[in-house]
């Protein structure tokens, strides 16, 4: 049994039938970071009744769903404490990001398993309610699968991090921040499982299909 490792402490017993604090923390850090093609899949322990028998879950780096889940302890009726991110990336908009081409079949297979992982989280990101408690460290010319970065290299992204940090915090106010948005609910988990159905739209002759919204959920807090 595969999964994307992208959850939360409670997500072990209701996914992986199995005590969360049994857990190492350790453990969930290793399998949210198999990377596909650099890092092993990580084993998680499961539940027979949950992994087909297996018990274990093989687990893959969770931005293969969702590369950035700052709603993931966001409550429709207001969290009892802000959540704040740190993305790895300067802010951009898609009309102001870097484009380029692809020379092969490879580059270009690449480039859509990149656009389908990272689209969803883009659209997420654009969104005021989430980059305005996003603190952006810009990034740029570093790849997070370079494992030879230099002194140098290190040093400038601790500063890039630094900086951008105490930008952040020295401006945002949470109050403020409240008053200007009101609580939402997560995004439902992706489950390939069951496709939201499709609903048939018409606007000037033009016809249309897009997907319902997803329902809310309520995890515990």
């Amino acid at each position: 049994m595969n999964c994307g490792c992208r959850g939360t402490p409670w997500d072990y017993r209701s996914k992986l039938g199995v005590d969360p604090d049994t857990q190492l923390v350790a453990d969930a850090v290793r399998s949210s970071a198999g990377i596909p093609f650099f890092f092993r899949p990580f084993r998680l322990p499961a539940a027979k009744d949950y992994s087909a028998g297996h018990g274990h879950v093989l687990c893959t780096d969770g931005g293969m769903l969702s590369n950035y889940p700052i709603d993931i302890f966001d409550r429709p009726t207001g969290a009892r404490w802000p959540t704040l991110g740190v993305k790895l990336s300067a802010r951009q908009q898609v009309t102001t990001a870097a484009w380029k081409s692809d020379a092969n079949a490879l580059q270009l297979a690449t480039s859509l398993v990149s656009t389908m992982t990272d689209a969803r989280d883009q659209l997420h990101v654009d969104d005021p309610f989430y980059s305005s408690r996003t603190i952006f460290i810009d990034t740029t010319g570093f790849s997070s699968t370079n494992f030879h970065l230099t002194t140098t290299d290190k040093l400038t992204l601790f500063t890039n991090g630094h900086n951008a940090a105490q930008q952040f915090l020295t401006t945002w106010d949470y109050r403020q921040w409240l008053a200007a948005n009101p609580p939402r609910a997560p995004r439902a988990p992706f489950d390939a499982t069951t496709p939201a159905p499709a609903t048939i739209t018409q606007t000037s002759g033009a016809v249309g299909a897009s997907a319902a919204p997803p329902a809310e959920r309520d995890d515990p807090p």
